[in-house]
């Protein structure tokens, strides 16, 4: 009897572990920005291919790979970048209307700064239906990037690409950079964004107070380094 008791215990206590577990995998989650359907929490567990050299940058086909770059951004160390010196490349049109957006580098209150410090090349294609409701998150970097950055010895570039049809909503936008292409760009370093077009609309329903970065294209490029050519 004392061992089916005991037996009935190791029973009872693995069910409780079982029982925890989900709330510590989802613990490093991102803020729901006023609800939960955000493509990052769909993205993919790996890419089209490549291994995120130049010679064979890593491949973006879907929704859910592009969310996976957005994911892995997130999931880095605060004020490290974990895309530096990496290549990727979109392989194929991508239509983001599904679910909302979440940017591809963070800022959270004005400290934990991530940002995109690799090479993106659009490859010519298009990202379209881009849907940003940010309803309450202040210190905050929107665009289909977050922030690009560059460090010492590599410079980070986005080219090829279009963005159309893109909305971006955002409610009390102290602190906050805004644009369709990415929030805020920090030129320390050389940064390059070539052939790149953006089309869409950003809208607010309070009066930009303290701190507030609003452009249709780029929110604000800080630094002297950085360079846009065939943009519009």
């Amino acid at each position: 009897m004392k061992q089916k008791k005991k037996f009935l215990f190791l029973i009872l206590s693995l069910c409780a572990v079982l029982t925890l577990a989900p709330a510590t995998a989802y613990a490093n989650d991102p803020p729901a920005l006023g609800n939960e359907d955000l493509w990052i929490n769909y993205a993919a567990g790996s890419y089209a291919g490549g291994t995120g050299t130049e010679d064979d940058p890593y491949q973006i086909a879907t929704a859910e790979q592009l969310a996976k770059l957005a994911r892995d951004v997130y999931d880095g160390p605060g004020m490290s970048y974990v895309t530096e010196g990496k290549y990727y490349k979109l392989t194929a049109n991508i239509d983001l209307s599904g679910h909302n957006w979440y940017p591809i580098g963070t800022m959270a209150n004005n400290t934990i700064i991530k940002n995109f410090a690799g090479v993106f090349d659009g490859n010519g294609c298009t990202i379209s239906g881009m849907n940003i409701q940010n309803n309450y998150e202040q210190d905050s970097k929107n665009g289909l990037f977050g922030g690009i950055a560059s460090l010492a010895n590599f410079t980070s570039e986005v080219k090829n690409l279009t963005i159309s049809d893109a909305s971006i909503q955002v409610i009390d936008p102290q602190l906050t950079y805004i644009g369709i292409l990415v929030g805020d760009i920090n030129c320390a370093y050389p940064v390059e964004v070539n052939d790149v077009h953006v089309s869409g609309s950003i809208g607010t329903n309070a009066a930009p107070s303290v701190g507030a970065y609003v452009g249709g294209f780029v929110g604000a490029v800080i630094g002297s380094s950085g360079t846009l050519s065939d943009c519009r």
